[in-house]
């Protein structure tokens, strides 16, 4: 997918979709759940299904994606939730409260071929997010993290570092993309938002969800490799592939061959941005 940056907008705003896919987000999620209040639910489930070619088409012309976030279980519209995602066929579908591995494979069988997406935003998806990754049809796990700041009463900043690793290592085991972090709620907070993409670097995230146009521009930007670290990988790709795999240094450090791989994949994700 390679997506870095994924913008919610609700599902019962459609005259907010446009604006959505024209903010440079790698990815919209048109969102059915938190975003939309009980009555309007239905209301908003057909809106979506009204708008949609439209924007299945304005989205794909400018290289974008179009995700649904549906209703989750118990809820009362997860039936209707997957019959619309079934006859729309969107670019992935968002599963919030991922609590357990059966859940969520319920949830991917009635939906084959789609690409799902679970939130992990509850203590259970957390205990559960190794066996969650698994799911045949999960190509990406999400943190939900102001909902599960809330259920733990916890802080932000150090009580959810030990989810992020968790997170984090869950992804790689099963071998999906690196996992997206949860919102920013300081829209207008700039360096709160550099303090959050940074850190989610630093913990092995690759893509942020945003709750507003103007995020996706910084939040494009921290996801993508900087013009040192693509020179970097250049050069470490041409030593190694010179060397033939023999010991080699690249700005004296040694290069072996997870470095060498490491430097491989940074740069085939620059093709795919590009």
């Amino acid at each position: 997918m390679s997506q870095r940056s994924y913008l919610f907008v609700p599902g019962d705003r459609p005259e907010r979709y446009s604006k959505a896919i024209t903010s440079g987000a790698d990815a919209v999620v048109i969102d059915l759940e938190d975003a939309v209040a009980e009555p309007d639910k239905d209301g908003a489930r057909q809106q979506l299904l009204d708008e949609w070619p439209g924007v299945r088409a304005q989205a794909h012309s400018l290289g974008s994606r179009v995700l649904i976030r549906i209703n989750s279980h118990g809820s009362g519209w997860l039936e209707q939730d997957i019959l619309l995602c079934n006859g729309l066929r969107p670019d992935g579908v968002v599963l919030p409260k991922a609590a357990d591995s059966a859940a969520v494979e319920a949830v991917a069988l009635r939906m084959t071929g789609l690409a799902l997406l679970p939130l992990i935003e509850t203590a259970r998806g957390v205990q559960n997010v190794d066996q969650i990754a698994q799911v045949a049809g999960v190509v990406r796990l999400v943190f939900g993290t102001v909902d599960l700041m809330n259920e733990l009463n916890a802080d932000e900043d150090e009580a959810l570092d030990y989810v992020r690793t968790r997170i984090v290592i869950a992804s790689r085991a099963a071998s999906l993309e690196g996992p997206v972090d949860g919102v920013c709620r300081a829209v207008s907070d700039a360096a709160r938002l550099l303090h959050e993409t940074t850190r989610a670097l630093r913990f092995g995230f690759a893509a942020k969800l945003c709750i507003h146009p103007k995020q996706v521009g910084a939040v494009n930007d921290a996801f993508s490799p900087s013009s040192r670290m693509i020179d970097w990988a250049r050069r470490v790709v041409a030593a190694y592939e010179t060397a033939r795999g023999g010991a080699v240094a690249v700005d004296g450090e040694m290069v072996d061959l997870p470095v060498f791989l490491r430097a491989k994949s940074l740069l085939a994700s620059v093709q795919h941005i590009n």
